[in-house]
């Protein structure tokens, strides 16, 4: 069986080492500096064992990095300091906006070295998502690249080939549908809050919000720029600049966010903003969300 170790025990390590035991491999060891806990995690996991970073050696032959992106250039430059140990090894990285040169200390030392990046979310609450069907962006030299497209494959995924420089827009592009996305439903809260409804009432119409979400997210369909333009509903898609304004008057706090995604719904969207366009009496009269 194929031997994989799995640097990192927070969500996504153990998203990796759950992926990686059921597409085949032997989850060889988790690592974490925190020995303790990735004892812990190997033992519920299934993995072989759980190791601090310290006295981390003889690697697998593949090793997936799953830190955050501030600490994989130093824990590159700590792993290399094993140096006779790199040789033929695959070493992937999980950051969506780094590329696998962050891993130049390893490829220094004979590694093949890559990233692959899964296009999901990855909650602090319930149970990791499975990967079948996720997107995986996929960059490095040819051996890291093909291993990276074989283990999307074994899991049911997407590969998705990048380059190097394409990697940084890519993973904001993943921020603005993801990330971003909790922020505007945490300004939509607080909206709920600032109007003075009582708890029970704010509970109540943030489930609705829910619902708005899920539903917004379905009419986005395919995520093609069509489909975005069918989806895009709402007082400022039909031009009702008196609710816009009273919009920007109550909005407090985040008044600044709600005037920039107006001009850039102007921008990309074409219709916010514009005056309004002559319609029919019974358009003017009917509701189109």
């Amino acid at each position: 069986m194929k031997r994989a170790d799995v640097i990192g025990t927070g969500r996504l390590g153990k998203a990796l080492t759950a992926w990686l035991a059921g597409g085949g491999w032997q989850v060889d060891r988790i690592v974490s500096r925190d020995a303790a806990r990735a004892r812990r995690l190997a033992k519920r996991l299934g993995a072989r064992r759980g190791q601090g970073l310290a006295e981390y050696r003889q690697p697998a032959e593949l090793v997936f990095v799953a830190v955050p992106d501030d600490a994989l250039a130093g824990l590159a430059r700590r792993l290399a300091q094993r140096a006779d140990e790199w040789s033929g090894k695959v070493v992937l990285h999980a950051s969506g906006a780094l590329d696998a040169s962050v891993l130049s200390p390893l490829r220094e030392l004979g590694a093949s070295t890559g990233s692959m990046h899964p296009l999901m979310t990855f909650a602090r609450r319930g149970r990791a998502p499975l990967p079948k069907e996720v997107v995986f962006a996929i960059e490095g030299d040819r051996k890291a690249e093909q291993a990276a497209f074989e283990l999307a494959n074994a899991w049911g995924g997407k590969p998705l080939q990048l380059r190097p420089e394409q990697k940084p827009a890519y993973h904001l592009a993943a921020t603005f549908a993801s990330p971003m996305i909790v922020v505007m439903f945490a300004l939509a809260r607080e909206q709920l809050r600032r109007s003075g409804l009582n708890r029970e009432a704010q509970g109540r119409a943030a489930a609705g919000l829910q619902r708005l979400l899920k539903q917004t997210a379905a009419n986005l369909g395919n995520g093609s720029a069509t489909a975005a333009q069918s989806a895009w509903t709402g007082a400022i898609a039909r031009g009702d600049h008196e609710t816009i304004r009273r919009h920007r008057a109550i909005a407090g706090p985040s008044r600044h966010v709600y005037d920039a995604l107006v001009a850039n719904a102007e921008r990309l969207l074409g219709t916010a903003g514009a005056k309004p366009q002559s319609r029919s009496k019974d358009r003017d009269l009917g509701n189109d969300g």
